[in-house]
């Protein structure tokens, strides 16, 4: 279950108020000092970045109201995490749910509910050593790219006057996925999209690009891609697999026909 989904379920969990007065109240402990276990409540990452030293990763979720002891529905995480094979493996580990460690509200007693409310957080974990890799793997089932991942698919088909504007990580990948764009020195405002290229590239997994209501087969080289066109806006989005590497470019029919997006496509190449 997600942290939203326990702060949802919460709604259900009432807590009497008048059990805490005159008395001492025990919560769990705040810091775990260790691995990660199967057991553990994990939260879901949203994002990680990196500290411009790379000795600390940065991890952005969303869960309950901050820590505060005076507060039965606040919430408490620590993150833990260790490099192996190059790879940052990182949790969010809930230490103190809503409602946790407080004694049972006696018979009458005033109650309230928690509310449901997501609240951002960050938590900065420190490592031993500046990490050098790109791949960040959240153990509640993410990947993400803190840079350039290694294996990228290049466009060798790219027509002169384009040129990389920016890259980085896409969220909501298992897998993990990088968007690179491009933009035409005809357009510089890239104004509704035209002048702009993204090419999407998924690692081991689908690349979860989709586009408009008119969607054909069409081939690329040996494969079968999707090409999809919406008549209002003039996107083209282009999706293919090549040698299980899931691929995408999004463009605008104002500057690629159909036929010229399909041939950069087959130009793709590692």
């Amino acid at each position: 279950m997600t942290a939203l989904g326990r702060r949802a379920a919460l709604l259900a969990l009432t807590i009497g108020l008048a059990a805490c007065g005159g008395s001492t109240v025990f919560r769990v402990p705040r810091v775990v000092d260790r691995e990660p276990q199967p057991g553990d409540r994990r939260v879901s990452i949203d994002d990680v970045t990196m500290s411009e030293d790379n000795r600390t990763a940065h991890l952005l979720f969303t869960g309950g109201p901050p820590w505060d002891p005076n507060d039965p529905c606040s919430t408490d995480y620590v993150g833990v995490g260790e490099v192996r094979n190059d790879v940052l493996e990182v949790a969010v580990i809930e230490t103190v749910s809503g409602g946790e460690g407080w004694p049972e509200p006696p018979p009458g007693a005033p109650l309230i509910a928690c509310n449901a409310i997501g609240y951002p957080h960050t938590l900065d974990l420190a490592l031993s050593e500046p990490f050098t890799g790109s791949t960040v793997r959240d153990l509640s089932g993410e990947v993400f790219f803190v840079s350039a991942p290694g294996g990228l698919v290049e466009l060798a088909g790219l027509p002169d006057g384009w040129a990389l504007r920016s890259e980085g990580d896409v969220e909501d990948s298992p897998t993990g996925r990088w968007q690179r764009q491009y933009v035409s020195s005809d357009a510089p405002t890239a104004e509704d999209n035209r002048g702009v290229l993204d090419f999407y590239q998924a690692f081991g997994g689908p690349v979860m690009v989709s586009g408009g209501d008119e969607r054909r087969s069409v081939e690329i080289g040996a494969t079968t891609g999707t090409l999809y066109r919406q008549p209002l806006s003039g996107e083209l989005v282009l999706t293919w697999d090549l040698d299980g590497t899931g691929l995408a470019l999004v463009a605008h029919e104002a500057d690629f026909t159909q036929a010229a997006l399909i041939e950069l496509a087959e130009s793709a190449a590692p």
